[in-house]
């Protein structure tokens, strides 16, 4: 959760957030009708990376209501969406984290409360309001060149949850420094923190056994568009269940929600049924196949869907002629 706050440190630049949120809308403006559905959800995750490169939007303009005025996405803005996008990469190239999708709100801006990009803007936030100058373009304060003006910028805001589990927890210092920390050293210490505290924490363990034997159902989801905790996360765990019991879909299923941010939010629909559905299946045998999911655009349509579970797809039947439709829909192997 730390990545996007490192990348900035590293940068030494601190984007509004404004320029990261106008990335993420860019992308489902780019990536929407890649599935072939305009509406407002990206589901095509791998293509959607393959296509669209944050780094294109820089230097274009956006509305900024933290100043009430236009910024330039910045370079920075793009580097720590690409970084999210790509998850924790040692120096070396070694993955040690699963990505985030695209499309999903890192700074908590829709959420009401800050994300895992965020950046405290507070000391920089009256800049705009600075004495006109002749020449001066209201734009970045990273685009002032008058040493007069104030071109502080935002500061790095790590959540509570990150800022507090890398001090206390792991570096085990109230005072340490996380501003200091060098991508060699961030590393070391998730690799530390997994070593020391998965045993207490994990909750990765794929043996199922006992709980599918004592006639256990579980059924999990998992938004495509989280901005807290990567899907991949969950795609492995599944897999894992998957390839230590080979039965694991008659008491285990999981359902991806293409728009889904964490628990709550993003594009994607609400899921509302999941809980009657695993007690029917408890109380009454019913396999849950498929799950019901609404949700509206930004024009107002509302859109009616199904979740299948993994590893398959909710496919639109074009030959029902209504993709507004749930009964236009079905699950199919993915392919």
């Amino acid at each position: 959760m730390f990545w996007p706050q490192l990348h900035m440190n590293i940068l030494g630049e601190y984007p509004y957030t404004c320029e990261m949120d106008a990335i993420s809308r860019a992308s489902i403006d780019v990536c929407d009708s890649l599935d072939g559905i305009v509406d407002g959800v990206i589901t095509d995750v791998e293509s959607c990376l393959a296509t669209f490169d944050p780094t294109e939007l820089v230097g274009t303009l956006t509305h900024c209501p933290q100043i009430n005025s236009e910024v330039k996405i910045s370079f920075a803005a793009a580097t720590v969406i690409k970084a999210l996008w790509k998850g924790v990469v040692t120096a070396k190239g070694e993955q040690i984290t699963n990505p985030f999708g695209p499309g999903a709100d890192f700074t908590g801006v829709s959420h009401g409360s800050p994300g895992i990009a965020y950046t405290d803007c507070s000391r920089s936030d009256n800049w705009a309001s600075q004495p006109d100058i002749p020449g001066q373009q209201l734009v970045s304060p990273l685009d002032a060149k008058d040493p007069s003006i104030d071109i502080s910028r935002c500061e790095s805001a790590p959540t509570a949850l990150c800022d507090q589990f890398l001090r206390l927890w792991i570096a085990k210092d109230p005072s340490f420094d996380l501003s200091t920390l060098t991508l060699e050293k961030f590393v070391e210490m998730v690799v530390e923190g997994a070593r020391e505290y998965g045993p207490l924490f994990a909750t990765n363990d794929p043996d199922l056994s006992k709980f599918r034997d004592a006639g256990g159902k579980m059924i999990t989801i998992h938004g495509a568009a989280d901005s807290y905790i990567p899907i991949g996360n969950t795609v492995d765990y599944y897999e894992s269940v998957m390839s230590l019991l080979p039965d694991t879909r008659k008491f285990y299923r999981y359902f991806e929600i293409p728009g889904f941010d964490h628990c709550y939010g993003g594009t994607g629909g609400q899921p509302t049924a999941i809980f009657g559905q695993l007690r029917a299946w408890v109380e009454n045998g019913t396999v849950p196949e498929s799950s019901p999911v609404s949700f509206a655009d930004c024009k107002g349509v509302k859109w009616n869907r199904i979740l299948c579970p993994f590893p398959q797809k909710s496919q639109y039947n074009k030959e029902c002629g209504d993709a507004t439709a749930a009964k236009c829909w079905s699950c199919t192997e993915n392919q």
